[in-house]
């Protein structure tokens, strides 16, 4: 039987002590492999992956089921299972460290958290969150492969990125969170990814994540608790969302071009130098505020000649277009009212409401395990 690692320069000595050491390893790597499609099989592998992990996959291989039929579902649980159970002997066997694992975890934690929040959420609550699910699980599943893929027959490694291609498929993401029939799989998905995210070195992880979620959500919440033009703005989710609403021609008239003008404003400020700040406020003024111009935001003639007139006298200041700005800003006032009552912000309010409920969860839930290891009075130490 061939070694099942590459073969190294160094002679035939090194070569066969890489085979012998690494024959028990070869041996359960084998046995992985050829019972997966068994549920004797299944149970082997489901002690490497993990009760939680095992429950995950189990659900998500009944969408496809759904989704593809009965023979496509036991195609991608043979799949799944086999590619999961072996990645999981070559953690247990420290063949692959965790370490070299950590730059695929954090788009992992994201899709995961992103997807139990969806399936935590009123059916089809979550599919806006689709393509953030999708592009987390895709690039998790290619850093596992590139990284396991010198230590598993190519072929195998390869179904790394064809299961992945399943699971991060919109189509199969938007059948999980509205098939009504898949409820319970909806619950065991959300049930599953909350033991994943408590469990060994994923904890660490995950709570450096929950603080970046922290301060994700205080930025969101204060962005639309102050709810005006220039907090919207701030704040990229927010400015995402006010973007795409006024992209659409929600905010009426110019107001796409309104808010691309106070963003070039906001980069004039920030340049130093006489020559530079003079030929980009020519530039701003050219586009956004001579009659005619090209993106014309509405201000009045009067005041885009005070800024000609002072750009004529060599007097390039920071505050030249502040006037402008303020009546751009009272021009907005009617697009940012129409805004807070568009689907755009209602995606906003249930983000927000998401992650209140996530972390809200979460810090019961550790809570919980504080009093039950407080054994009267005492903290029982682990082990």
């Amino acid at each position: 039987m061939s070694s099942f690692f590459p073969k190294k320069k160094g002679g035939d000595a090194q070569a066969k002590s890489k085979k012998q050491g690494s024959r028990a390893f070869r041996a359960k790597k084998f046995m992985a492999s050829a019972l997966a499609s068994s549920s004797t099989g299944r149970s082997t592998l489901g002690k490497l992956v993990g009760h939680d992990g095992e429950d995950l996959l189990k659900a998500l291989v009944s969408v496809e089921a759904v989704r593809s039929g009965q023979e496509g579902g036991k195609a991608l649980n043979v799949d799944v299972f086999k590619v999961a159970g072996k990645v999981g002997l070559l953690i247990s066997n420290k063949v692959v460290t965790p370490e070299q694992l950590e730059d695929g975890l954090p788009p992992l934690f994201e899709a995961g958290m992103t997807l139990l929040n969806a399936c935590n959420a009123p059916r089809g609550g979550g599919l806006h969150t689709i393509p953030q699910i999708s592009e987390g699980i895709s690039s998790a599943a290619e850093h596992l492969h590139d990284t396991v893929s010198a230590h598993m027959q190519e072929k195998n490694s390869a179904k790394i990125l064809a299961c992945s291609e399943t699971l991060s498929d919109p189509e199969y993401l938007r059948l999980l969170l509205t098939d009504a029939s898949l409820a319970n799989e909806r619950a065991e998905v959300a049930a599953s990814i909350e033991g994943l995210l408590e469990s060994g070195s994923m904890k660490a992880a995950n709570e450096n994540l929950k603080a970046e979620m922290r301060k994700r959500l205080g930025r969101l919440s204060q962005a639309m608790a102050v709810g005006d033009f220039k907090a919207l703005t701030k704040n990229p989710e927010t400015k995402r969302k006010f973007t795409e609403f006024l992209a659409d021609g929600g905010g009426g008239g110019v107001a796409m071009e309104r808010l691309e003008f106070y963003a070039a404003v906001q980069g004039f400020k920030e340049i130093s130098g006489r020559g530079m700040m003079k030929t980009r406020a020519g530039v701003i003024l050219d586009k956004y505020l001579a009659p005619g111009a090209k993106k014309e935001v509405g201000v009045p003639e009067a005041e885009a000649r005070a800024v000609e007139d002072l750009l004529d006298e060599g007097a390039v200041r920071k505050d030249i277009f502040d006037k402008c700005v303020k009546i751009v800003l009272e021009e907005m006032e009617d697009a940012v009212e129409a805004f807070k009552g568009s689907e755009n912000y209602n995606d906003l309010v249930e983000e927000v409401k998401a992650l209140e409920i996530r972390l809200g969860a979460r810090d019961r839930r550790r809570d919980s395990s504080d009093d039950e290891e407080d054994d009267g009075g005492g903290k029982v130490r682990a082990g």
